[in-house]
Formats: C-alpha cells, sequence, structure tokens
C-alpha cells in the first residue's frame, strides 16, 4: 500500500470511528482526521471523509451547525468540482434550514439551490435542495403551490425515478391538502395519486397516499 492509500484508509477509519463514537467526534475530527487532511492537502479521496465526519457533527451538535458548515463550506471552495465533498456540503446546508426556523428560504435562495443548479445531475445534492424545499412548504402554506409548482416539482421532474426526491415532492402535495382543504381532492387525485402509483412498489408512498385518502379522498 503506498503512501497515498495509507492516508485513504485512515482517513476512511477515523471517519467511522467519529460515526461509532459520536461523543468524540469533535475530538477525532480536530487531533486525528483534519491534521491528516492536512497531510493530503490536495487529495478529495481524503478531504472527503473530512467534509462527511463534519457533516455528521452538524447533526449532532445544532448548537454549533453554522461553524461546523462553515468547516465544510472552506472544503468544499479546494474542491469545487467534486460531487462528495459538495454533498456533504448540501447536506450540512440542509441541517442549518432545519435548526435556524425564519432563514430557510435565505439558505435555499443563496446556497443551497446554487449548490444544486451547479451539480444538476448529482441525486444526493438534489435530495437535500427538495427536503429544504418540503420543509418550507410545510412552513409556508400560503406559499405552498408556489414552492412545489416553481421548485419542487421541476427538481423532482429531473430525478423521474429518484424515490428520495419524488416522496419529498409527495409530503408536499400532502401538505396541500390541509392547507387547501377546498381543492384537496383535485391534488389527491390528480397529482399525489398518480406519483404514488409511479412507486407503487414503495411502502413510504403508499402509506402517504392511503393516509391522505383517508383524511381527504374517497
Amino acid at each position: 500500500m503506498d503512501k497515498d492509500e495509507t492516508g485513504l484508509a485512515l482517513a476512511g477509519e477515523l471517519f467511522k470511528l467519529s460515526v461509532a463514537q459520536p461523543q468524540r467526534a469533535r475530538m477525532i475530527i480536530d487531533d486525528e482526521l483534519t491534521p491528516l487532511a492536512k497531510r493530503f492537502p490536495d487529495d478529495p479521496d481524503v478531504i472527503k471523509w473530512l467534509a462527511r465526519a463534519l457533516c455528521n457533527l452538524s447533526v449532532n451538535e445544532p448548537q454549533n451547525v453554522r461553524a461546523i458548515v462553515d468547516e465544510i463550506r472552506q472544503l468544499a471552495a479546494r474542491f469545487p468540482g467534486d460531487e462528495e465533498i459538495n454533498g456533504a456540503l448540501a447536506m450540512g446546508l440542509f441541517n442549518v434550514s432545519s435548526y435556524e426556523p425564519g432563514r430557510e428560504r435565505a439558505i435555499i435562495d443563496d446556497e443551497l439551490a446554487p449548490l444544486a443548479a451547479r451539480f444538476p445531475d448529482d441525486p444526493g445534492i438534489g435530495e437535500q435542495l427538495a427536503r429544504a424545499l418540503a420543509n418550507l412548504a410545510s412552513q409556508e402554506p400560503l406559499n405552498a403551490r408556489a414552492i412545489v409548482d416553481d421548485e419542487l416539482a421541476p427538481l423532482a421532474a429531473r430525478f423521474p425515478d429518484n424515490a428520495d426526491i419524488n416522496f419529498m415532492l409527495a409530503v408536499a402535495l400532502s401538505g396541500l391538502c390541509v392547507g387547501d382543504l377546498q381543492h384537496a381532492e383535485a391534488v389527491l387525485s390528480g397529482e399525489l395519486a398518480p406519483l404514488a402509483a409511479r412507486f407503487s412498489e414503495d411502502a413510504d408512498f403508499q402509506q402517504l397516499l392511503a393516509h391522505a385518502r383517508r383524511r381527504w379522498g374517497s
């Protein structure tokens, strides 16, 4: 195993250790993963493990989420074309949008959507944008229809076979039924049911559709 392969293997093991011992994750990142990344500053395969470890940390330390995401952003800036490192940034940005109510729209418009536009074929980054949009639609019922039509549905159309992204669309459509009882049946039969039919083997879609039918359908 050459020097680069040794660094890569060690970075992967340190990442796994940070996941297995979340209470020690910050120490593992600061004392071991970051120094290792500095030894291989031009190797994205090593840096991605640091980015992923920081992304996990952003989930476990919501009070520090923005500072942690700033660390990931610095890594992504060094590798602007790397999908995995920028994918970790996208996940971190979604976490910021979840933990900072009232800033969801700004985070989507200023950071997540531009990042997804840079990687239009990356379903992982697209999923983080879809999750943020679905959350925003649930928090802004007066704007939910526009969010679905102008942002979430076009995003899902780019990934017609991706269950995760399309499920976020389904969740938002279900939310439209709550926010507009007058048109709930039309949304259910004209949009949600056909979407669920495309993912007929997916239990999550079928459960969501069944719940919507019990509440708003016939």
